[in-house]
């Protein structure tokens, strides 16, 4: 009987019948403690049932909800998914030609170049690996394999030395592409390796093609690797830069492999702890332009270098920091005066002691300098128009203000001071501030940074620059950084000004970077 009534209340339910509201007549009993009658009972039995069978079909239709929920939520993912493939295949870097393709490349390939046992984590190998449109146009851009960088790791890293056979497939899609030549084995202890010596000789029989040459090697195995490329004498006909870093005299260990090298114009040695203390290395010097040279260079060396190429206008040299180690020996003439007419840009790291004494560059543009209280006497010698000037670790600010009064031609000035300099550097500050006279000193500044590792006085130094900056002047500052090192609860009493010039139009801010890596200094940071 109760099956029956199951069932002929399941079929009322059949179809539209089952959204209608069951009748209930006996609802209030659900709000009070009243006990039903019999009949009463029969009513409440009958509504029971079409509650429960109403739970069922519930039940039921969820179930099926849920799967069809389910069906719909992949579908929607697979479609998703065509559709972000469609747009990708409508990408613009799909219909790039291959020449701009190749260019972006280029620009990847700077940032590292490193064959090895990881060589497949870097470009240009990696490239090939995103597609085979990539693939084939990598493989088919001489221009992007032409970087060649020879690591040689010691035995004590987790690295393997370059491969021999990666390197020869390097050279085969550069095919007659010039080459840009890395050999770093300052720190290895596997130059023996025979597959590393057959990589050596591999890339010095490409020497014919090299554009530039760089070498780190410690003092142990630069006698070997020079040894190894001594074929390459009189074959550099392309070679244009020349960098070599070594933990021993050059010239003891290079003789003369770049003696003839027709295109050489930039070169960079950096030696021992004492750089071209007996004798310059051999390189021919007459048509070198640019040189930069440390560890450290004397200042009779600095002289000889100057002296021995006659076309060099540019010029960067690591000052020797031991006063005694330049001192006169018996036998060795005067230090004389020299002119160099050519020069005109060059960067003195460190102190450059008396070297300003023995000069005269009469078309110098450009200088980076650490103090030097000769400074003035040598502007004024060389009536040079400096158009930028770069002078660290300052402890004589007045001689610097000298300097600036015999500049007026200067745009850019950036100057860092001592630390035991802190009153005294009012002195520069005071002297750029504009007063609209003719007695302005450097009018034509758009370049200013100045500070140090003390906060001290950047109270002054924006003043400065306020007097400086008028957007109706011209012309007028462009960028102005005020150096030191991350001290926010010095500072706070700036950021007000700072931004006030910002809204302006100035391009100004503070530089704590320069402070914040090892022997960090203005000259190398690549600011404008």
């Amino acid at each position: 009987m109760k099956h029956s009534e199951n069932s002929s209340a399941s079929a009322g339910l059949d179809g539209m019948g089952k959204y209608l509201p069951i009748p209930e007549p006996t609802a209030h009993f659900l709000s009070s403690n009243d006990a039903p009658s019999g009949c009463t009972i029969s009513t409440i039995q009958n509504i029971l049932v079409l509650k429960r069978v109403r739970v069922h079909a519930l039940r039921e239709e969820i179930e099926d909800l849920r799967r069809l929920t389910a069906q719909r939520l992949e579908e929607l993912e697979d479609t998703e998914n065509s559709v972000d493939g469609y747009t990708k295949t409508l990408s613009t870097i799909r219909r790039l030609p291959a020449e701009i393709l190749c260019e972006i490349f280029a620009w990847v390939l700077r940032r590292t170049c490193l064959l090895g046992d990881k060589s497949s984590q870097h470009p240009p190998w990696k490239l090939g690996h995103i597609c085979r449109r990539w693939r084939a146009v990598a493989v088919d851009y001489p221009s992007l394999w032409s970087t060649i960088t020879v690591y040689f790791p010691t035995s004590t890293l987790k690295a393997q030395p370059a491969s021999s056979q990666a390197i020869a497939t390097q050279l085969s899609r550069t095919r007659e592409t010039p080459l840009d030549v890395t050999l770093d084995c300052d720190n290895a202890g596997c130059i023996a390796d025979p597959d590393v010596g057959k990589s050596i000789t591999m890339i010095c029989s490409h020497s014919h093609r090299w554009r530039s040459l760089e070498v780190h090697a410690n003092a142990k195995l630069a006698d070997i690797l020079f040894r190894r490329m001594a074929d390459i004498q009189g074959k550099l006909p392309m070679l244009r830069t020349l960098n070599l870093s070594v933990g021993t005299s050059l010239a003891g260990v290079m003789g003369d492999i770049f003696l003839s090298a027709p295109s050489l114009n930039e070169v960079a040695l950096h030696e021992g702890e004492h750089s071209f203390p007996i004798q310059l290395p051999q390189i021919p010097w007459r048509q070198i332009t640019q040189f930069r040279g440390g560890r450290y260079i004397t200042t009779r060396a600095g002289l000889e270098i100057l002296k021995a190429s006659p076309v060099l206008a540019e010029v960067g040299f690591t000052m020797n920091r031991y006063p005694g180690y330049a001192k006169q020996t018996p036998g060795q003439e005067q230090l004389s005066h020299l002119h160099v007419p050519t020069l005109r840009r060059m960067a003195l790291i460190e102190k450059p002691g008396d070297f300003f004494e023995h000069v005269t560059l009469p078309s110098l543009q450009e200088l980076w300098v650490s103090d030097s209280y000769l400074l003035p006497s040598f502007i004024q010698r060389s009536s040079c128009l400096l158009v930028k000037l770069v002078i660290e670790n300052v402890s004589t600010p007045s001689s610097i203000v000298t300097a600036l009064e015999a500049s007026p031609a200067l745009t850019t000035f950036y100057i860092t001071f001592d630390d035991r300099v802190r009153k005294e550097r009012l002195l520069v500050y005071n002297a750029l501030k504009r007063t609209g006279t003719p007695s302005d000193i450097c009018p034509g500044l758009t370049h200013v940074a100045a500070g140090g590792r003390s906060t001290s006085n950047l109270i002054t130094f924006f003043e400065m620059v306020e007097s400086r900056w008028r957007p109706s002047a011209s012309p007028r500052l462009r960028f102005v950084r005020a150096i030191h090192r991350l001290q926010e609860q010095h500072v706070r009493s700036l950021i007000g000004q700072i931004e006030k010039l910002k809204r302006q139009g100035l391009d100004v801010d503070f530089d704590t970077e320069i402070y914040q890596r090892p022997g960090g200094h203005y000259m190398v940071v690549g600011r404008p």
